[in-house]
């Protein structure tokens, strides 16, 4: 029934606190630390000014490194490399659950043996440098991986600034750990004239490749890794099962007519490599089904898929 005379009625307001996006500050520094990690490794800049913030990010025209494979100790050098177009999409709001995606169209890469390059001085100063940083990186990493107590460390500010960026290390790896690769229309040529009685090339291309998390079913960011059981804070844990699913590979080999009569000695700039690569009068995103009517593959056109699972503690 209605309440009695003079009574006063409790009102109660509940406050709901709900979760905002990162801030200005936080985005931009994930940001960066995202484009080292996913572009700077591989990519020749120049003076572009990248921005993520804003969620995506697309490039057009992308010069490879020249040194993008020093670090795999092969006999081959790069003449140069280009990805069409690059781009890369970031959803804030849920960096911890959903997929940052990464679209490549249209990759071509123009390898050659080192021994046919001209001796760059300055160049293996710096390639001799790298690899020193790389073994240094390499041996600090088993060190923090090994337990090294706190108390080794060099000064309390060290410790402060790993304190910092380990927030952001740890969502890096979050990020890398449901990253999704897509790549469309690739191309890698090797070239040898130093060999054989003739000059010869071969290239290896695919319509696609799919890179992902074993959960994710299709190339979208909006796809949440499943809840670990149990877990108090909701959070899943790191993927370790990833699959890569393969269109259309394909392998064959290039006679000395459908090459050029010099080897590329030095690395190419965007406009020569896309004239020497097209020289045999295919066009770099060409299909595989036109690279099996005009060549004699070694490898006629293969699709597949392949489960990756990394070792506990990897």
């Amino acid at each position: 029934g209605p309440p009695p005379p003079g009574h006063r009625h409790l009102v109660v307001v509940a406050v709901v606190q709900l979760k905002r996006p990162p801030g200005r500050a936080m985005v931009s520094l994930i940001a960066d630390a995202l484009l080292d990690r996913l572009v700077g490794p591989y990519a020749r800049l120049g003076k572009r000014k990248l921005d993520l913030t804003g969620g995506s990010l697309l490039l057009k025209n992308v010069e490879l490194r020249h040194d993008v494979l020093d670090g795999l100790g092969l006999p081959v050098a790069v003449r140069g490399g280009e990805v069409g177009e690059l781009e890369i999409t970031v959803p804030w709001t849920k960096l911890r659950t959903d997929s940052v995606v990464v679209r490549i169209h249209q990759l071509s890469l123009l390898l050659a043996p080192v021994c046919e390059a001209e001796w760059d001085e300055p160049a293996e100063r710096k390639r001799a440098a790298a690899a020193k940083e790389r073994e240094l990186a390499a041996l600090q990493a088993r060190s923090a991986g090994s337990g090294t107590p706190a108390g080794l460390a060099s000064s309390s500010s060290a410790d402060e600034r790993a304190s910092k960026a380990g927030w952001v290390e740890r969502l890096m790896q979050r990020v890398l750990d449901n990253l999704q690769v897509v790549v469309t229309s690739a191309m890698v040529r090797f070239e040898d004239y130093s060999h054989s009685g003739s000059p010869f090339g071969i290239e290896v291309a695919m319509d696609s490749l799919w890179f992902h998390p074993a959960h994710v079913d299709s190339a979208d960011a909006a796809h949440r890794a499943p809840t670990a059981a149990g877990s108090s804070g909701g959070e899943a844990p790191p993927f370790r099962h990833r699959e890569v699913l393969v269109c259309a590979l394909c392998a064959y080999m290039l006679q000395g007519p459908k090459l050029e009569p010099e080897p590329a000695r030095q690395p190419l700039g965007l406009a020569e490599l896309r004239r020497r690569l097209e020289s045999s009068g295919m066009a770099v995103d060409a299909p595989a089904a036109m690279r099996l009517n005009e060549n004699a593959c070694m490898l006629e056109p293969v699709s597949f898929a392949v489960e990756v699972r990394a070792r506990p503690g990897r």
